[in-house]
């Protein structure tokens, strides 16, 4: 089980097709993974000062710390 105390960030991306590619090589070796998605609101000022709201959406990836370097190795292999 993963808790906020024995965890270890090991993928961050604003994709979620990359962020989901990664999660299934990890799973793929049998090791438990969670993904968070954190979503925040980006605005910009245009020239007349209006402003348009942009969704900013993060995907982090995370595993049991003793996991970690295991998850590593698997979400850089190469695919056939």
């Amino acid at each position: 089980m993963i808790t906020i105390f024995n965890r270890c960030e090991v993928y961050f991306s604003l994709s979620a097709e990359k962020a989901s590619k990664m999660r299934s090589r990890i799973t793929s070796g049998n090791v438990e993974c969670l993904m968070t998605r954190r979503s925040f609101e980006r605005s910009d000022r245009r020239a007349r000062g209006t402003v348009l709201s942009k969704p900013l959406i993060e995907y982090r990836l995370y595993v049991h710390k003793k996991d970690a370097e295991i998850a590593q190795f698997l979400m850089n292999q190469k695919e056939f």
